[in-house]
């Protein structure tokens, strides 16, 4: 995959944010381990694909605080598929809180190829924008803050993943295109629009597990992120691997589902 990092324009970054960019490039796979080998327990027939509806809110926590939520909806329109999504931080800085809302929109084919992408980010009075829209293996975004605007291009594997900084349901879309019949070690080309910054990342099956959502004994399944500079561990529950978990241990970031 090209390298593709371009000048960030102040305003699309915020504290949180710098500790949850999970893409690097020229990552290299992690030596596939004995829980590379096991099978996943939900199989399908063909690749992967989105289907159905999807709502839920996640509560984001940062050291056990709760610093914000998000609000997430997934729904075919047409031929497609549209994810939007409502988080709202607040995030210290300078020992004042700053409180950001970010609302986003991906509108997707069901193999997960993206068609657009928005991104609308306000904090204290201010507000910054992103729009992109994907042909093939073409992308164009432009971006929009209070001193200005910027038209960018860039060259992506067809397919790509947009996982946004603090947009937790695209892990969501990610772990649905884990290809679960197959099993053992994926890699996925994968890209940030705020930061603008593209590359691989690993995924492996690491078994089913019980864990604590909300004061509940859930079943899911367990996926393990590697970026080679970051590791997350994604908890998917149900044929159709519904998100319900996601922490990010180095970074002490949990986010979890309200209710199931």
């Amino acid at each position: 995959m090209n390298r593709c990092v371009c000048r960030v324009i102040h305003g699309f970054s915020v504290l949180l944010l710098s500790s949850l960019m999970v893409c690097a490039t020229h990552a290299q796979p992690p030596a596939p381990g004995k829980e590379g080998k096991e099978s996943a327990p939900h199989k399908t027939k063909s690749s992967p694909q989105l289907q159905g509806n999807e709502k839920g809110a996640f509560n984001i926590y940062v050291e056990d605080q709760l610093k914000g939520t998000e609000e997430y909806d997934v729904e075919p329109v047409g031929n497609q598929f549209v994810a939007r999504g409502k988080v709202q931080l607040t995030i210290t800085r300078d020992e004042k809180p700053v409180h950001y809302l970010i609302e986003t929109e991906l509108v997707l084919k069901p193999n997960f190829n993206p068609v657009r992408y928005s991104m609308v980010q306000k904090f204290e009075g201010n507000t910054s924008s992103i729009k992109m829209t994907f042909q093939e293996d073409k992308a164009t975004a432009d971006f929009s803050t209070g001193s200005g605007t910027e038209m960018r291009d860039y060259q992506l594997v067809p397919g790509v993943a947009l996982l946004d900084d603090n947009i937790f349901h695209q892990y969501g879309l990610l772990a649905k295109r884990y290809d679960y019949e197959k099993g053992g070690l994926q890699e996925f080309s994968a890209f940030i629009p705020q930061e603008s910054i593209g590359g691989l990342l690993h995924i492996i099956y690491k078994g089913d597990e019980k864990i604590d959502v909300g004061g509940k004994s859930v079943a899911v399944q367990h996926l393990l992120v590697d970026t080679n500079d970051l590791k997350l561990d994604l908890f998917v529950e149900g044929n159709e691997h519904h998100l319900v978990k996601l922490e990010v241990p180095s970074s002490k970031v949990s986010v979890v589902l309200q209710k199931l």
